[in-house]
Formats: C-alpha cells, sequence, structure tokens
C-alpha cells in the first residue's frame, strides 16, 4: 500500500492546485498553473544542488531552465504549450526513476508523486483551453 502513497498524494494535490485554479478567470488560471510548472522545475534543480555532482547541477539547472522558458511562453496565453510543456514535466519523472538515466539523487517518492500530478494539471490545461 505504500508504495501507492505518492501517486495518491500526487492526485489530492493536483486536485487542491486545479481547485484554486478553477476559482481564478482564465487569463490568471493560465498564470498560477505557469508558476506552479516553474515551481516544480525548481525542485528538481533543489536535488540538484543537494546531490552536489556538477554534472547533476548543470543538468537539471538546464533543464530546469527549459521548463522556465516553456511556462513564460505558456503564460503568454498559449495554453497548449504549457500542457506540452507539463507532459515533458512527466518524461522528466520517468528519466528520474531508479532504474532510468538521470541519477540525481533525489527521493524516492518524488517521481511517482510529480508523474501523477503532472499529467493530471496537463489534463485540466487541455480540457479548459481546448
Amino acid at each position: 500500500m505504500r508504495r501507492f502513497l505518492p501517486p495518491l498524494q500526487g492526485l489530492a494535490a493536483a486536485f487542491a492546485t486545479l481547485g484554486i485554479a478553477a476559482l481564478l478567470p482564465a487569463s490568471q488560471r493560465l498564470d498560477l498553473l505557469a508558476l506552479v510548472l516553474a515551481l516544480t522545475a525548481g525542485i528538481y534543480m533543489g536535488f540538484g544542488f543537494l546531490d552536489g555532482r556538477p554534472l547533476q547541477k548543470a543538468l537539471e539547472v538546464a533543464v530546469g531552465l527549459a521548463f522556465l522558458a516553456a511556462a513564460l511562453v505558456g503564460a503568454q496565453g498559449r495554453p497548449l504549450v504549457l500542457a506540452g510543456a507539463w507532459v515533458a514535466h512527466v518524461a522528466w519523472d520517468l528519466a528520474h526513476h531508479p532504474r532510468r538515466g538521470v541519477t540525481t539523487e533525489i527521493a524516492r517518492w518524488v517521481p511517482p508523486f510529480c508523474l501523477v500530478y503532472d499529467l493530471a494539471i496537463a489534463a485540466a490545461i487541455v480540457l479548459w483551453w481546448w
């Protein structure tokens, strides 16, 4: 049962985020979800710095900056770009799986939590703006 806890928590966090977003006008909703993407990318950057290895720091910062750029573009009235960035973040979550290529030391619960969270946010963006 424990292994299902992070994804369930990710889903609960996504519903909380989307509940707050639903209270906002559409333009502010997009801004909020772009800001949350930038913050989410920053979490992996933080793990990169905690890891301490120069290559991991550089990798996490480079990818985090790419997500920040996508968030900025998405916030400019391009919801499908933002949804695509959230889906791309799912791929980044999967890359951090213990059996995958990115070896940044992170808490084991982070990738499954984020994977579910990211998918729920991306799906909501598509549903709201499609």
